[in-house]
């Protein structure tokens, strides 16, 4: 018989899918949907805009904006950052013909505009959903400027895999014990 260990496989996935993508800063964690981006451009600044808790980080160059990453508070803990990422879609100003939409989803979660592009958070699904940006908040007027320079090379690379591994204390099925995995096991073999 193999034993296989759910657990390692689980964090081997997660730090292959989100490898060298979080970044830990000294009061924030940022995940780069766009790596090195700060390389991309001679003159750029990046403008974090506020959904709940978390910044959805977009760089504007010659006044073009693209979604480079997604700033978590430090209250955050890599767990909950992964599944985080795993279990929702965040757009930016993705649209079609019929209109703004955000494909792969289950539920809209939140959208808000900034200088007249839509940013969307949703939970991952199998549906295609369209909004209208007719009565969406436009925080562009309550947004707060503050100039900061970051270094990227204070950052240090966090392995997601090996921070899961000490995160996560484990868990059996229906809260069951691990002993009474083990004797129901050894019971139903000895029967055999």
């Amino acid at each position: 018989m193999t034993i296989i260990d759910i657990r390692s496989l689980r964090n081997e996935k997660y730090g292959h899918e989100h490898e060298n993508k979080l970044w830990e800063f000294e009061d924030y964690y940022e995940y780069c949907f766009c790596d090195n981006y700060e390389k991309m451009y001679d003159d750029f600044k990046t403008e974090a805009v506020q959904i709940e808790d978390y910044f959805i980080n977009l760089l504007n160059a010659y006044n073009w904006y693209i979604m480079v990453s997604i700033l978590f508070p430090k209250s955050y803990s890599i767990q909950e950052i992964v599944t985080f990422l795993d279990s929702h879609i965040i757009t930016f100003n993705k649209k079609d013909q019929a209109g703004y939409f955000i494909d792969q989803v289950n539920e809209i979660k939140s959208v808000v505009v900034f200088k007249g592009i839509p940013i969307a958070i949703a939970s991952v699904g199998k549906n295609k959903l369209y909004y209208s940006m007719d009565k969406l908040p436009d925080i562009t007027d309550s947004y707060e400027f503050h100039q900061r320079i970051v270094n990227p090379q204070q950052a240090e690379a966090v392995d997601i895999g090996e921070e899961m591994d000490e995160e996560k204390t484990p868990y059996y099925i229906d809260d069951t014990d691990k002993d009474d995995w083990l004797d129901a096991f050894l019971k139903n073999y000895n029967e055999e």
